[in-house]
């Protein structure tokens, strides 16, 4: 999934009146969980580059398909904390959990660990 497409399913299955920069803020710090999941297993290396806007229209995104599901639940309980939509935001961030705990089971399962050195004292 592109950033052109995560935004535009999120505008598509919720209307909004939200900047572009600021639904690319939301999207960044999604990302930057991500990253840091990812990174806890060694897929990624560095720093996390964050999202800028001319990232918009087709930077690829890190999680996979089965998994692009977070983007949009991340971008949707944002809009509605920040319309103090708090019940509908926890809603949304219910499902984002379950759906976080899936992808880092997900991880735990594929992603192979590197090989830890046994050291005798």
């Amino acid at each position: 999934m592109t950033v052109r497409e995560a935004l535009e399913l999120t505008d598509r299955r919720r209307p909004n009146l939200y900047s572009r920069e600021e639904k690319l803020r939301w999207l960044s710090e999604v990302e930057g969980m991500v990253w840091g999941a990812l990174e806890a297993f060694h897929a990624v290396l560095g720093t996390y580059p964050g999202l800028e806007s001319g990232d918009w229209p087709n930077k690829k995104l890190l999680l996979p398909q089965a998994f692009t599901g977070l983007y949009f639940l991340w971008l949707e309980g944002s809009m509605y904390y920040a319309d103090q939509e708090y019940l509908l935001y926890n809603n949304a961030m219910a499902r984002f959990n379950a759906l976080w705990r899936d992808f880092f089971a997900w991880c735990c399962r594929t992603i192979p660990q590197p090989a830890k050195s046994i050291r005798y004292l």
